[in-house]
C-alpha cells in the first residue's frame, strides 16, 4: 500500500520529569487523551521527534564539520593492555618490556599481574614471539589531559597502533586537535591539544577520541623524484 506524501502521520511529543513513582501516579492518573501533547512537525533530513528551536539553524549550517577540515584523522592508540605498555618512568617501562621478551625470565606473578595471555581479540604471545626488545620503541604518550607518560610502540605489537595518523605525530615537530564524535556521558566541549602519540582515552573513558594533526609528514623511504620533502597543512584548502 502506498501513501501519499500529504497523508503523512500526525506525531506527538510530551516530557515527563521526575522521579519513578512521580511517573506512576501521573501515569495512573491521566489517559491519552488527558495528556496535553505537543504536535510536532518533523523535518527532512533528521526528522527529530522531540521539540527543536530552529531559529538559528541558518547560522549554524554556515560552518563545517571538523573532519572536512583536516584532511587526515582517525582514532587515538590503543594498547588494550595499558598495565603493560604505559607507565611514567621510561626505566621500569624498559625492564618490563624486557622481562617481557624474554619468556624464560616471566613469572606467573608478573603473567597475572600484566595479563600476559592472548584474548579473543588480540594475540599477544605470538606476537611477542615475532618481535623483540628494541628501545627506541619507548616514545611520549598523551595518557589524559596534561599527563604524558611512556608507551611501548611497535606495529605489529600495539592492538591499534592508528600508524595512518599517528605517523605524522610521532618524532616529529607537530600538535594536533583531539575531539570526540559523540559523549556517551553528556559532556560536550571536550576538545583538546596533544603532541607525540595520543591515547584513544586522552579525553574521555567512555568515548574514543579523533586525533586530527596540524600537519603532514612525507614518508621518509618516498622514493618518487617529485615527492614532497616538507611537511604540508593537513588542511582543505577549499
Amino acid at each position: 500500500m502506498t501513501t501519499k506524501p500529504d497523508n503523512l502521520a500526525q506525531v506527538f511529543h510530551f516530557d515527563l520529569y521526575g522521579k519513578r513513582e512521580a511517573k506512576y501516579d501521573f501515569l495512573t492518573q491521566n489517559s491519552l487523551e488527558s495528556i496535553e501533547w505537543n504536535k510536532l512537525q518533523p523535518e527532512a533530513p533528521n526528522f527529530f521527534l522531540v521539540k527543536k528551536d530552529f531559529d538559528q539553524s541558518g547560522i549554524y549550517e554556515l560552518g563545517f564539520k571538523i573532519d572536512e577540515l583536516f584532511k587526515i584523522n582517525g582514532a587515538g592508540v590503543q594498547t588494550k593492555r595499558d598495565s603493560l605498555f604505559v607507565e611514567f618512568d621510561s626505566k621500569v617501562l624498559s625492564m618490563r618490556m624486557k622481562k617481557l621478551f624474554e619468556p624464560s625470565s616471566l613469572t606467573l606473578s608478573f603473567i597475572n599481574e600484566y595479563s600476559v595471555k592472548d584474548s579473543s581479540s588480540y594475540n599477544l604471545l605470538s606476537r611477542v614471539t615475532n618481535s623483540k626488545y628494541n628501545s627506541q620503541n619507548i616514545t611520549e604518550f598523551l595518557y589524559r589531559p596534561f599527563d604524558y607518560r611512556k608507551l611501548y610502540y611497535e606495529i605489529g605489537l600495539t592492538t591499534r597502533p592508528a600508524w595512518q595518523t599517528m605517523k605524522h605525530l610521532l618524532d616529529h615537530e607537530n600538535i594536533a586537535l583531539i575531539s570526540l564524535r559523540q559523549s556517551r556521558s553528556g559532556e560536550e566541549g571536550l576538545y583538546f591539544i596533544g603532541q607525540n602519540l595520543i591515547n584513544k582515552d586522552s579525553v574521555s573513558l567512555l568515548d574514543s577520541a579523533n586525533v586530527f594533526p596540524l600537519y603532514l609528514y612525507p614518508e621518509a623511504n618516498a622514493t618518487d623524484l617529485f615527492a614532497k620533502t616538507e611537511r604540508t597543512p593537513n588542511l582543505n584548502q577549499a
